[in-house]
């Protein structure tokens, strides 16, 4: 039996055999974490993994709260694919670069979202803009106005 399955099976034992109140606190929280349990990487079949490589995402990754995670470059971005499984991609977080999105799957613990500049998280739930991406693409966008005003001044004076 696995664990998911074994914290179920104790949940509805110790509602059905044992009639604990389903409204007592530690019942709701052993709720809560049956429902969210993730696998671990021993839970892996070796047929998922072979599945998904095959499918292009690459750097497979079990992240504590996300499950299955891995890369998968697009056209434009590499994304932090999430909760993977051999039908579905639950969301993704979209990367500028394979760097930023390798250096975010080997060192996110899986609080919050992974480190680094990620641009957006599409996918289940709602999109999220990455703010911090937002503002440094804000500042590079005053970096290149200031830079063709500099160039445009100094074109006055040379010619």
């Amino acid at each position: 039996m696995k664990d998911k399955q074994f914290l179920q099976w104790i949940y509805k034992r110790m509602a059905n055999v044992y009639h604990e109140n389903v409204d007592v606190d530690f019942m709701v929280r052993l709720k809560s974490i049956s429902d969210n349990y993730k696998i671990q990487k021993e839970e892996i079949p070796q047929e998922l993994i072979y599945h998904l490589k095959s499918q292009g995402i690459q750097h497979l990754r079990v992240i504590p709260f996300h499950s299955i995670c891995g890369l998968e470059e697009s056209c434009y971005t590499v994304d932090l694919i999430c909760d993977i499984s051999s039908s579905t991609k639950a969301y993704r977080y979209m990367f500028e670069s394979f760097k930023e999105a390798y250096t975010a799957i080997l060192t996110w613990d899986g609080t919050g979202h992974p480190p680094g500049l990620w641009i957006k998280r599409k996918g289940l739930g709602e999109d999220l803009i990455n703010i911090d991406y937002a503002h440094q693409e804000a500042i590079d966008d005053n970096d290149r106005r200031l830079i063709m005003e500099i160039d445009k001044f100094y074109e006055k004076i040379i010619f």
